[in-house]
Protein backbone atom coordinates (compact mmCIF):
# COMPACT_ATOMS: atom_id res chain seq x y z
CA UNK A 1 0.00 0.00 0.00
CA UNK A 2 1.26 3.48 -0.85
CA UNK A 3 1.87 5.85 1.98
CA UNK A 4 0.06 9.20 1.73
CA UNK A 5 2.32 12.19 1.98
CA UNK A 6 0.81 15.54 2.86
CA UNK A 7 2.74 18.76 3.17
CA UNK A 8 1.73 22.38 3.45
CA UNK A 9 4.26 25.13 2.72
CA UNK A 10 3.90 28.86 3.31
CA UNK A 11 6.41 31.02 1.47
CA UNK A 12 6.54 34.81 1.67
CA UNK A 13 8.64 37.63 0.36
CA UNK A 14 8.28 41.17 1.67
CA UNK A 15 7.78 43.73 -1.08
CA UNK A 16 7.44 46.76 1.20
CA UNK A 17 10.69 48.56 1.95
CA UNK A 18 11.14 49.45 5.64
CA UNK A 19 11.98 53.03 4.62
CA UNK A 20 8.51 53.44 3.11
CA UNK A 21 7.01 53.40 6.63
CA UNK A 22 7.71 56.56 8.65
CA UNK A 23 9.64 55.83 11.86
CA UNK A 24 6.96 57.36 14.11
CA UNK A 25 4.29 55.03 12.63
CA UNK A 26 6.20 51.75 12.90
CA UNK A 27 4.55 50.80 16.20
CA UNK A 28 1.04 51.73 15.06
CA UNK A 29 -1.46 48.88 14.44
CA UNK A 30 -2.44 50.60 11.19
CA UNK A 31 1.00 49.75 9.81
CA UNK A 32 -0.18 46.14 9.37
CA UNK A 33 -2.05 47.29 6.29
CA UNK A 34 1.06 48.87 4.81
CA UNK A 35 3.45 45.90 5.01
CA UNK A 36 2.91 43.94 1.84
CA UNK A 37 4.47 40.89 0.30
CA UNK A 38 3.92 37.94 -1.94
CA UNK A 39 2.41 34.93 -0.17
CA UNK A 40 2.46 31.47 -1.73
CA UNK A 41 0.69 28.48 -0.19
CA UNK A 42 1.57 25.06 -1.56
CA UNK A 43 -0.09 21.76 -0.70
CA UNK A 44 1.85 18.70 -1.82
CA UNK A 45 3.94 21.01 -4.04
CA UNK A 46 0.85 22.32 -5.89
CA UNK A 47 0.32 26.08 -5.64
CA UNK A 48 -3.10 26.82 -4.12
CA UNK A 49 -2.58 30.52 -3.43
CA UNK A 50 -0.15 33.11 -4.79
CA UNK A 51 -0.82 36.83 -4.34
CA UNK A 52 0.56 40.16 -3.19
CA UNK A 53 -1.21 40.83 0.12
CA UNK A 54 -0.89 42.75 3.40
CA UNK A 55 1.25 40.14 5.18
CA UNK A 56 0.98 41.45 8.74
CA UNK A 57 -2.78 41.79 8.45
CA UNK A 58 -2.97 38.19 7.20
CA UNK A 59 -0.82 37.07 10.14
CA UNK A 60 -3.09 38.84 12.65
CA UNK A 61 -6.22 37.19 11.22
CA UNK A 62 -4.50 33.80 11.12
CA UNK A 63 -3.37 34.16 14.74
CA UNK A 64 -6.91 35.07 15.82
CA UNK A 65 -8.30 32.05 13.93
CA UNK A 66 -5.80 29.69 15.60
CA UNK A 67 -6.56 31.06 19.08
CA UNK A 68 -10.31 30.76 18.51
CA UNK A 69 -9.99 27.15 17.37
CA UNK A 70 -7.78 26.21 20.33
CA UNK A 71 -10.45 27.53 22.74
CA UNK A 72 -13.15 25.35 21.13
CA UNK A 73 -11.28 22.11 21.93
Amino acid sequence: MDKLSNSVEFEYEFTTDKDSIPFDLRHSPAVALRVEGILTIKINNDIYFHADIALLEFYLYLLKWVQTNKQKR
